[in-house]
């Protein structure tokens, strides 16, 4: 799980970070991210709208042992 939500977490970075190249491998990367958050049941808009420590919030009220 802890895993899973760093992953989202870089990506989320990598998409609003300042050079281009990194807009554009998080673009390409954009939907891989979104079915790791729907397998915890995360929605695209809690992915990309929610910040880091509320992220962390949701994801651990979410989420469920595997």
């Amino acid at each position: 799980m802890l895993i899973a939500l760093r992953k989202i977490q870089f990506w989320k970075k990598m998409y609003y970070h300042d050079s281009i190249v990194s807009q554009i491998l998080a673009n390409e990367c954009y939907h891989s991210v979104l079915a790791v958050a729907a397998r915890y049941n995360i929605s695209a808009y809690h992915v990309m709208h929610l910040n880091n420590f509320a992220l962390k919030t949701y994801f651990g009220h979410t989420s469920q042992p595997l």
